[in-house]
């Protein structure tokens, strides 16, 4: 039986400077390809979660709104995203295993 991953996201709103609860969501999703192994997971500025996945070795964007994932693939072999940074309008991937930083430029509409 193969050993299937999920992603579990617990996204919970809040405006800069406030404490006050604005939204929550809860779900279950299978994270896409054969054998994903997910590493680091950063919400970005827009409430989209990003995650390393080792398996693919790419950067994948789920979107809790539509419940989809987009794949960004490394060009570089084993990348080893292990932590992953950002500020508004960018998510930072350091591939260690690449000695490079990633940038992924979010200012537009991802919604």
């Amino acid at each position: 039986m193969r050993n299937q991953r999920s992603l579990i996201v617990i996204a919970l709103a809040l405006k800069p400077g406030e404490h006050r609860l604005l939204g929550c969501r809860r779900g279950k999703w299978k994270l896409p390809g054969e054998q994903p192994r997910a590493y680091a997971v950063y919400v970005d500025d827009k409430d989209m979660v990003w995650l390393s996945d080792w398996g693919a070795n790419a950067m994948v964007r789920f979107n809790p709104d539509t419940e989809k994932f987009d794949a960004f693939p490394s060009d570089r072999r084993g990348s080893n995203v292990r932590q992953i940074l950002g500020r508004p309008g960018e998510v930072w991937a350091p591939e260690s295993g690449a000695d490079r930083l990633v940038v992924y430029r979010t200012k537009s509409s991802l919604r």
